[in-house]
């Protein structure tokens, strides 16, 4: 298990490493006898676009997606930098979970809110293809979001499957109650 991506200095105060060090503090601390739930939202790869430095240099072979762009690394480069700082993130979460020996008994659900942006001609930095439309509008590049379960309470059968069915967050609460014997 890794503190962070930047160990306990936290990024000089970043808060999505302070959230994950939050977690896996939390995780940590838990007594694994006991069940936990746990609801992490990170605010990562949504603006204001800001991540560590050492995470924009990674991408710097990216480049701009619109020349006239104001932002020295440009958009494109920008979220690149986020997702990979997002899934060193849930590693990190993951690999802390595993050590604790939780993780055989846990679901884990991740799950995006929108499509990426791609407004302002493109410039914005996301490629929603091939999907009509990206955030802030109501095409399947807005709304359809990439999500994904893991954990040991994954049922085996489904294990490394992909299923393309309608549902909605909210659809989840009922998958919630079961796992805790709930009608």
């Amino acid at each position: 298990c890794h503190a962070g991506p930047e160990g306990d200095t936290a990024y000089a105060g970043y808060e999505d490493s302070l959230f994950e060090t939050h977690v896996i503090n939390t995780i940590d601390k838990h007594d694994p006898s006991t069940p936990l739930f746990l609801f992490w939202a990170p605010h990562i790869v949504h603006s204001p676009l800001q991540v560590p430095q050492e995470y924009i240099e990674k991408f710097d072979m990216v480049h701009a997606t619109d020349k006239r762009c104001e932002i020295p690394a440009c958009q494109r480069q920008l979220y690149h930098a986020m997702v990979n700082y997002a899934d060193a993130m849930v590693g990190n979460v993951t690999a802390a979970l595993k050590a604790k020996g939780m993780y055989d008994d846990l679901l884990i659900v991740f799950s995006t809110d929108n499509g990426g942006p791609i407004y302002n001609n493109g410039s914005a930095g996301a490629n929603n293809y091939p999907l009509r439309g990206g955030k802030y509008s109501d095409f399947e590049g807005g709304v359809r979001a990439t999500a994904f379960i893991s954990g040991g309470l994954v049922p085996k059968p489904i294990r490394g499957s992909e299923s393309n069915v309608t549902m909605h967050i909210a659809d989840w609460y009922a998958t919630f109650a079961a796992l805790a014997g709930l009608p």
